[in-house]
């Protein structure tokens, strides 16, 4: 699992980047008043996915492999940490259902424990 560290580290970077990402396209109106416009903006985030995935392979190179690393573990290291991206994207997109799911059932435990007063 250690030597895995690094692609960890960039692919919790890059969901936060990504929520960041889709928080400042709902602040600018691309989900609603500018959704014509959504396509062309939301394709923008391929320059900051190429950027972070850039930064990883360069960080696993130098610090991992001591500066030297061959196309296959350059390979092996943005396949894994394309895995990890993939099983943390589901994250995001759930967490507004699971903190709606927790309000519901806050505001059901405070009815219940008014009502036993």
């Amino acid at each position: 699992m250690k030597n895995f560290t690094t692609e960890i580290k960039w692919g919790i970077i890059f969901i936060i980047s990504s929520l960041f990402w889709v928080w400042f396209e709902k602040l600018f109106g691309l989900h609603d008043i500018y959704v014509a416009q959504h396509p062309l903006y939301t394709n923008l985030f391929g320059i900051v996915a190429v950027t972070l995935y850039f930064l990883a392979l360069r960080e696993k190179k130098l610090q991992f492999y001591q500066g030297i690393m061959t196309w296959k573990e350059g390979f092996t290291s943005g396949v894994i940490l394309t895995v990890i991206i993939t099983i943390l994207s589901p994250w995001p997109n759930t967490l507004p259902i699971l903190l709606s799911l927790l309000n519901i059932l806050r505001i059901s435990l405070l009815s219940v424990s008014r009502t036993e007063e």
